[in-house]
């Protein structure tokens, strides 16, 4: 189960968004402290000289003072927005809330989907191990039959009506290994393990009954303070 948790593409997809989450709310935090800007500008003016150093193009230095230069720098920090940024909080953590009972419900409908597959796997290994089991017994009362037959004590039409019994069971069992192939193949898919083994199932413990919920649903107050920030946000 836990390889299945690990390897879930929509899992995945709910903790990265989890943790997009938690970057948007770092981000929020890092926009309401001190943002320090600075602005430079230059104007510099071309001049030509010849060899004699003389200008013989360009603007004149006297007038120009050989160029414009200005720089400067500014902070600024958010003062009158407790209620913003108190607001903005709630919808981030509300969005992280939600996020989590998401993944906390498709983690229990993967559960689910797993287990009732591994059920339905280990029924069909039942079904192959009663299946194998059956004919290893029909092949030894075939051994014994023949030596009835060969002495004479046995019809041999009867024992041909019991050889078709004998090779019916041998297309059940084939068709039972390849059922359980199958239902394997699909729990192997839910689980994201991509192994192709035919192996043997472990028989199943005990599941939980309840319990499986952790965390609590979304509250309603916090939808009705989302709705408040989205007003808040509209005000002029």
């Amino acid at each position: 189960m836990a390889t299945a948790y690990q390897r879930s593409p929509l899992l995945n997809d709910l903790r990265n968004q989890v943790a997009q989450n938690r970057l948007d709310s770092l981000r929020r935090k890092a926009q309401n402290g001190l943002q320090v800007a600075g602005v430079g500008a230059a104007v510099a003016t071309p001049v030509l000289t010849n060899k004699n150093g003389d200008q013989v193009l360009g603007y004149d230095q006297a007038v120009s003072n050989g160029g414009n230069y200005a720089s400067y720098a500014q902070a600024t920090k958010p003062v009158l927005n407790r209620f913003q940024l108190q607001t903005d909080y709630r919808i981030l953590g509300n969005q992280g809330l939600a996020l989590r009972n998401s993944g906390q419900l498709s983690q229990l409908d993967l559960r689910r989907s797993v287990t009732d597959q591994f059920l339905t796997a280990y029924t069909a290994q039942l079904q192959l191990d009663f299946s194998r089991t059956l004919l290893a017994q029909l092949r030894q009362q075939d051994n014994q039959l023949r030596q009835l037959v060969n002495a004479g004590i046995f019809k041999q039409t009867q024992y041909l009506s019991f050889y078709l019994s004998v090779r019916t069971q041998e297309v059940t069992v084939e068709q039972n290994r390849l059922a359980y192939r199958r239902e394997l193949g699909t729990l192997r898919y839910l689980a994201g393990v991509g192994d192709t083994v035919l192996l043997a199932l472990t028989p199943p413990s005990r599941l939980p009954t309840g319990g499986w919920l952790a965390s609590p649903p979304l509250p309603s107050g916090d939808i009705r303070l989302t709705a408040c920030g989205m007003c808040w946000t509209a005000k002029p």
